[in-house]
């Protein structure tokens, strides 16, 4: 297809929806206000803010907005057209691949599972944005492909630079394609290509990887005078930030307003209480995280889930064995760090998220526990997961972190009992240290 030839209009005579309808349509809900703000903006300006939306809110609808934006534009001639054709997911933790992913797999079922044939308004509404993104494909029948990245695996790549799609990966994984690198790949030039041209950089906590950030336009420096083929909003990869910390790199980020404020739902995860106290012990570190877990589950109502926060993971392994000894079979023990085998990790991944006996957001709040749930993780659950814990426990940490970590506490508001604990134990003096006069 040249710049010139406008897309096959199957789906002309369908009414395009709004973004609100998208979004219910796929949700069976309402979007928040922030959501439906930024999708109109979005339109408007045909950029993309920074977004510094607080951890709980709904960040991955970025994803629907971005899928919605690409089908509103597929009428449009290829030249004009500023909407990429990839959308790249990119995070810092193998576990948010995993739960974006299912919502990416689920959003593409839904977009190839609908005919002009079914006549509910919900229906026709993801009909019209499956067809206008089929209608951009030389030659895929399914109008959105999704691909999740993943160590270990072949590597895979869009099998048209035509086809949406959204690939979910985690930095090293983009960074290195990007670099012509790109971990398992065999065709890395393609695959640089495909990372650096036509894509959507979704970057989710970019705060922590702000390297990535002063990379691309650093990229583009390596080849003055140079010519792309496409349009110019697409010749390169668009980086959005998305962090609940808020870094504002590229411009001022989009933040709530009073519509939001107003939200019930929106209004009960602000409000949501997060009461923490000071721990400080001398001595064994993991001794007294796992003392600290212990407390809280002893006071806690019902049997509860609680998560245990360490900076290391030779320190969360230690916590780990101590309160299996100390629950033995009365609670179910897990661990997750960054230096566990991927078959074990997804084994551990798999029960936390588990809708019956983990601690996954959208669990039934309703449903009792038969027995405690403790996970001592490492960084791996600090950023963005969406898991809600009853109880937390976190070694001392800098803000940013703590404010992650809190975000994985009573993240819903619907734990009126949640209970947390920073524990900071002060480092031992240096052999041969004066103690301070008193």
């Amino acid at each position: 297809m040249t710049a010139n030839e406008r897309p096959p209009q199957s789906h002309e005579n369908w009414l395009f929806p709004t973004f609100e309808q998208f979004y219910r349509a796929i949700n069976g809900r309402d979007p928040f206000p922030w959501q439906a703000r930024l999708a109109e903006e979005i339109v408007r300006t045909e950029t993309w803010p920074s977004v510094g939306v607080q951890t709980g809110l709904g960040k991955t609808a970025c994803l629907d907005i971005a899928v919605w934006w690409l089908a509103s534009q597929a009428d449009r001639l290829p030249a004009e057209r500023t909407a990429p054709t990839r959308i790249w997911w990119v995070v810092n933790r193998r576990l948010l691949v995993d739960s974006t992913a299912e919502h990416a797999e689920r959003l593409a079922c839904l977009l190839g599972g609908h005919s002009e044939s079914q006549r509910d308004d919900a229906s026709q509404a993801v009909a019209a944005v499956g067809a206008r993104l089929r209608s951009l494909s030389a030659t895929s029948a399914k109008p959105l492909q999704v691909i999740r990245l993943r160590g270990g695996m072949t590597s895979r790549t869009p099998t048209d630079p035509s086809v949406p799609a959204v690939i979910l990966c985690t930095l090293p994984m983009y960074g290195s394609r990007l670099l012509f690198r790109g971990y398992g790949s065999k065709l890395r030039a393609i695959d640089a290509a495909m990372a650096g041209t036509d894509s959507l950089v979704l970057l989710d906590e970019a705060h922590l990887v702000p390297h990535l950030e002063r990379l691309l336009p650093a990229l583009a420096e390596c080849t003055p005078g140079s010519r792309s083929p496409l349009v110019e909003a697409r010749s390169q990869a668009r980086l959005v930030s998305l962090s609940a910390t808020g870094n504002g790199a590229d411009g001022a980020p989009f933040l709530l307003d009073a519509d939001d404020e107003a939200n019930p739902v929106v209004r009960q995860r602000l409000d949501a209480t997060k009461p923490m106290a000071l721990r400080e012990c001398l001595g064994d570190g993991p001794r007294c995280l796992a003392d600290a877990a212990h407390d809280l589950l002893r006071e806690a109502p019902a049997p509860s889930s609680c998560l245990v926060f360490a900076n290391r993971p030779m320190t969360a392994r230690a916590v780990f064995n101590r309160l299996k000894r100390q629950y033995d079979s009365k609670a179910d023990v897990l661990l997750l760090t960054g230096l566990m085998r991927e078959r074990e990790a997804e084994r551990i991944r798999q029960r936390i998220l588990d809708p019956d006996r983990g601690m996954p957001a959208n669990q039934d709040a309703n449903k009792a526990r038969n027995r405690h749930l403790i996970v001592v993780a490492t960084q791996t659950l600090e950023v963005g997961a969406d898991v809600d814990a009853e109880c937390l426990v976190t070694e001392s940490c800098g803000v940013r972190a703590l404010t992650q970590r809190l975000g994985r506490l009573n993240r819903l508001g619907r734990h009126t009992h949640a209970r947390a604990f920073y524990v900071h134990v002060p480092p031992k003096p240096a052999k041969g240290a004066k103690k301070p006069s008193s």
